[in-house]
């Protein structure tokens, strides 16, 4: 098994890392030790067993199921978390080829089916970037898990995944793409971003609370919101904190 720092490109990303043989979740682990991680340090396991996801909805897997890992980043102005998840998201999708794409905000999608979640959680100025790829389960596990949109590396590609090697690769693309979003906003990163997007053109349902609107998803703005133009010619500015977006025809379509 190659070891992750002989993987790398990156300066500053994972290049202190730690492979946990188990962990109940690397989110919550990264949080806890905020004072003690070094920017751009990474923590990593193929089992983790109490994840959670947007709106505290859990995320579990069997043990090598799942590739969860959290980086640890410092000196992060409040303006720059908002549009970090989508930067994230872009980093996955660009680090897994061409096919990957993206659904707004920060779905990564393969397939047709979810292949990646990622949550960014902050506290002052330090965030706890998590990614949740999918590896190894069967499209029969996520049915009988009740998310039957989701699917794997192992589906789509028909070989087992190397956790390193798609670790190394995610880290890989991130740095450049975090480097720019940083120095420039979510504008000098929007173009790559928009070229994955499934989301924009398409019919979108907009749930908040307890009220859904249904329109067509026309634009990312460069503070990463989204422009939807509902059928009485309104305009709505979407938030990825406020609202939920899926399609009309299915998950992400």
């Amino acid at each position: 098994m190659e070891k992750l720092a002989e993987l790398l490109t990156t300066k500053y990303l994972g290049r202190h890392s730690e492979l946990l043989q188990s962990c109940p979740s690397t989110n919550n682990l990264a949080k806890e030790r905020f004072a003690e991680l070094e920017h751009g340090a990474l923590i990593y396991t193929t089992n983790q067993f109490a994840g959670k996801g947007r709106n505290g909805k859990a995320w579990e897997n069997s043990a090598g199921d799942m590739l969860a890992m959290t980086l640890t980043l410092h000196n992060i102005a409040p303006q720059q978390m908002a549009a970090l998840t989508l930067c994230t998201g872009l980093a996955v999708a660009s680090a897994l080829g061409e096919e990957a794409q993206i659904k707004w905000p920060n779905d990564v999608i393969l397939g047709g089916g979810k292949l990646c979640g990622i949550l960014c959680e902050g506290r002052i100025s330090s965030v706890a970037v998590g990614i949740g790829v999918n590896l190894k389960q069967s499209a029969e596990q996520f049915k009988q898990n009740g998310i039957p949109h989701a699917t794997s590396l192992l589906i789509q590609r028909g070989c087992e995944p190397k956790a390193e090697h798609i670790c190394a690769n995610i880290l890989n693309a991130f740095e450049p793409l975090l480097e720019a979003y940083l120095q420039g906003g979510f504008a000098a990163i929007k173009k790559s971003y928009k070229a994955r997007c499934i989301t924009l053109g398409r019919e979108v349902r907009v749930v908040y609370k307890s009220t859904e609107l249904q329109g067509t998803a026309v634009y990312v703005n460069d503070d990463g919101t989204l422009l939807v133009a509902t059928g009485d010619g309104a305009m709505l500015r979407i938030d990825s904190g406020e609202a939920s977006v899926r399609g009309v025809y299915g998950y992400a379509f």
